[in-house]
């Protein structure tokens, strides 16, 4: 999840800095922008789910998690799952080969 985190970081960072440079060519540069916004999105949402699932299986509450609780952990799991592998679809076309290897930093 660390890595994911930083990943869409760093595509926000450069979503950023392609924006300002948009007006320039903004064909090529506002697709840009525009990829790495999609990325930056759909990685925003498999952080979200992340969190969501950490709170649903939190082994510290007092109660244990239920079997419906158990459900929603692996429909969330293979939420993330797609929202992970269309990210790194999209996200080839702003970085090098996904979030082990940034062009920015």
């Amino acid at each position: 999840m660390e890595n994911l985190h930083e990943w869409r970081k760093q595509v926000k960072y450069l979503r950023y800095q392609l924006e300002l440079f948009t007006p320039t060519w903004p064909e090529v540069v506002g697709k840009l922008a525009g990829q790495a916004e999609e990325v930056g999105d759909l990685l925003g949402d498999d952080h979200d789910l992340a969190v969501l699932r950490g709170m649903l299986t939190d082994t510290d509450r007092d109660e244990r998690p239920t079997e419906k609780m158990g459900s929603i952990a692996e429909l969330i799991d293979r939420r993330r799952e797609k929202l992970q592998s269309e990210a790194i679809a999209k996200g080839e076309l702003c970085t090098a080969s996904g979030p082990s290897n940034l062009l920015v930093g």
